[in-house]
């Protein structure tokens, strides 16, 4: 390379540089974003750099994106049928925010930066993002458990699957769990803003930026700023109090692939065809296969262990999120006899295939109650 061209290469970065420490982190609380790649432009005299934001989930603690009471479990609302295909395949199956129901997933808040990112570029980054949707579990004490049984449980008619992560969160990679932010509430929006502000702002105080051989265009905005606006949603869904496991391929899009193990294939309602991201249940089946592709094949004694200690498995699995049931709740529109008549048939299946050294409950609704002697009166 040419002094010339190392000088211009190290005024580039120090620019760029500027712009993680003037933007990117005043905007979001990130304390070390950073500079990730350099590559030449075709042939030209040209090149370009790329932002990356942290991949280690520790690293958000002072964002609004990190979700920070660890004793806390979740609800997963979902029909009985999908329930039996969870538990015959050892997975949760978050899907690509491109087959959610929400039309405006991302563009919701990313209308605020329209000026950086553009919608094309926001509905492409749809395809690299992968959600499983949750509540916190309150023992259905909040009136918005009952709308989510009506909207995501199959109508009282389905099952509500309790359960909690058990690995270590901080050791997660491109893998996120946050509260969803609504509307404006608690003024979520205006981190967007601030960063088209400051973006203007430095774009006008390094105008040659925009210019050769800099390169600097909108493609060079982190794609992982989808991240941020996968949180956020029009205050119409306010009522849900969802809580998101988000896993990114955003700066990983070669591993985005069925030949991915933790990539399956699903079809949705409508008969689309569409890419999942497999989140394991605890099992000692699926303890020993991610044990076994971290290296691990020595693994002796797991029952006992892990009755011992359910955080003692962190040393098979690494920073790989695993998901533990702890119950299985029956919507409103059972009555005792068809819990009774249901765990008759399935409850030996789902401790059979769990198999994690415990038996899972199976209990109804506490809205059934209230739901038929209200149907009598």
């Amino acid at each position: 390379m040419e002094p010339d061209s190392i000088s211009l290469k190290n005024e580039y970065f120090e620019i760029l540089g500027k712009y993680v420490d003037e933007v990117i982190k005043p905007s979001f609380g990130i304390e070390h974003a950073g500079l990730s790649s350099y590559s030449k432009v075709d042939d030209s005299d040209e090149f370009t750099g790329t932002i990356s934001l942290p991949t280690k989930f520790s690293e958000y603690k002072n964002t609004d994106y990190y979700f920070k009471d660890e004793d806390k479990k979740f609800i997963h609302f979902t029909s009985l049928n999908t329930f039996i295909k969870i538990i015959d395949s050892g997975y949760f199956f978050a899907n690509q925010l491109t087959y959610h129901d929400d039309p405006l997933e991302l563009i919701y808040a990313g209308k605020e930066i329209l000026d950086v990112i553009s919608i094309e570029q926001l509905n492409e980054l749809k395809k690299y993002l992968y959600s499983l949707s949750m509540c916190i579990f309150d023992d259905e004490k909040s009136i918005a458990a009952f709308n989510m049984w009506r909207l995501y449980g199959d109508g009282g008619n389905g099952i509500g699957i309790v359960f909690s992560f058990c690995s270590n969160k901080d050791n997660w990679k491109n893998t996120f769990l946050s509260s969803i932010y609504y509307g404006n509430k608690d003024k979520g929006l205006d981190k967007f803003r601030r960063f088209s502000e400051a973006h203007k702002i430095f774009m006008d105080k390094y105008p040659m930026f925009k210019m050769k051989p800099y390169s600097f265009a909108k493609e060079n905005i982190p794609n992982d700023i989808g991240l941020f606006l996968a949180l956020h949603k029009n205050s119409i869904f306010d009522g849900e109090e969802e809580v998101r496991f988000l896993k990114s391929f955003l700066n990983d899009d070669k591993n985005c692939d069925v030949r991915n193990k933790s990539i399956g294939l699903t079809i949705d309602k409508k008969n689309n065809l569409h890419k999942t991201y497999k989140i394991p249940i605890v099992s000692e089946k699926n303890i020993k296969r991610v044990a076994f592709e971290n290296g691990n094949t020595q693994i002796t004694g797991f029952q006992n262990k892990f009755f011992k200690d359910i955080n003692s498995i962190n040393e098979y699995i690494n920073d790989a999120p695993f998901i533990i049931i702890e119950k299985v709740i029956l919507g409103y529109r059972y009555n005792d006899e068809d819990l009774s008549r249901i765990k008759k048939k399935i409850a030996a299946m789902v401790n059979e295939k769990v198999n994690n050294g415990r038996n899972i409950e199976f209990e109804l609704s506490n809205l059934s109650h209230r739901f038929h002697d209200f149907s009598k009166a």
